[in-house]
Formats: C-alpha cells, sequence, structure tokens
C-alpha cells in the first residue's frame, strides 16, 4: 500500500485528519507527496528528523505504517510505548510483532480500523499498547535474552532448548 492511496482513503472519511509525516524521506518523495496531498486537499506537514520522539508523539494520535519491508519499524514501537495507536500494514511478520488488531491489508481496511480506533476508549488502547511495548519489548528484558544467549553460546549450551526461560 502506498502513502498516497492511503492518504486517498482518508481524505474520504469524515473525520479531520491532519497527516505528520517524520524522519528522513528524500526529496523526489516529499515533493510528490506535497503536490498529491494539495491536489486531494489534505493539510500535510513535514517535520523530518525529531530527537525527542516522546514529546514529539505528546500531541499525536495515531502513527501508520505503509511500509511494506520492515524488520520491526521502530517508530511503530515508539509509538506505542509512547500510547499513541498504530496502524500497521500487513508487511511479512507485522502480525507476529505487534498485536494483530493494529494491522490492516488494503486503505479500505486502514479506514476501517481508523474509525475503529476514533469511536474506541482510546486511554484504554493507548494503555493497552505502552503495556503491549513494555511487557515484549523493554530494553532490560532484551539485554537479559541477549546476555543468555550469549552466556549459552559460551558454555556450548543449547539455546533453543533454553530460549523461553
Amino acid at each position: 500500500i502506498s502513502l498516497s492511496r492511503l492518504c486517498r482513503a482518508i481524505a474520504g472519511m469524515e473525520s479531520v485528519i491532519s497527516p505528520v509525516i517524520h524522519g528522513s524521506i528524500d526529496v523526489d518523495n516529499l515533493d510528490n507527496i506535497a503536490r498529491y496531498a494539495h491536489a486531494i486537499h489534505i493539510p500535510v506537514a513535514f517535520d523530518g528528523w525529531v530527537e525527542n520522539v516522546p514529546a514529539y508523539l505528546r500531541d499525536k494520535d495515531f502513527v501508520i505504517s505503509t511500509s511494506l519491508f520492515e524488520s520491526f519499524h521502530y517508530s511503530i514501537a515508539e509509538g506505542m510505548a509512547s500510547g499513541v495507536l498504530p496502524l500497521i500494514h500487513d508487511w511479512l511478520g507485522a502480525d507476529q510483532l505487534y498485536p494483530k488488531r493494529y494491522v490492516f491489508t488494503t486503505p479500505a481496511d486502514s479506514v476501517r480500523l481508523l474509525k475503529e480506533l476514533e469511536a474506541s476508549k482510546r486511554p484504554t488502547l493507548q494503555a493497552e499498547c505502552r503495556d503491549f511495548i513494555t511487557q515484549r519489548y523493554d530494553n532490560r528484558k532484551q539485554l537479559q535474552k541477549i546476555e543468555t544467549l550469549i552466556a549459552h553460546t559460551l558454555s556450548g549450551e543449547n539455546c533453543e532448548a533454553n530460549h523461553d526461560k
């Protein structure tokens, strides 16, 4: 799914959405997105690279991933950890890394999901998102797993047999 197709689908919604694009983006894509957004009357802000992501996300409601190829898509995790609700394109493995309820396949699916999220009890979902990231990807837990993997590797133990401990 392309960002432009998603914008077109969102433009048909009755609610007011103002997309903000942050991060690095090449100039050709920036110009194309800006022209397209202007043509379909969607106000899009381009904020570029952001140093303090949690502070930046405080006034955002959703983080949308339209990528087809990601290994983890860190912006989704950052958004969820900050209480921003994700809409995640169904890239290979997305539903194994993030809750399936936030994964969409088509532009129509993304609009349906966005409407569901807008109509939901957002504080509850935001807390669930923060808890999901903390429970699953907390850096202390990840460091402990890495230390265990290194210890098992150095000792010659079978890591596969012990990976759930």
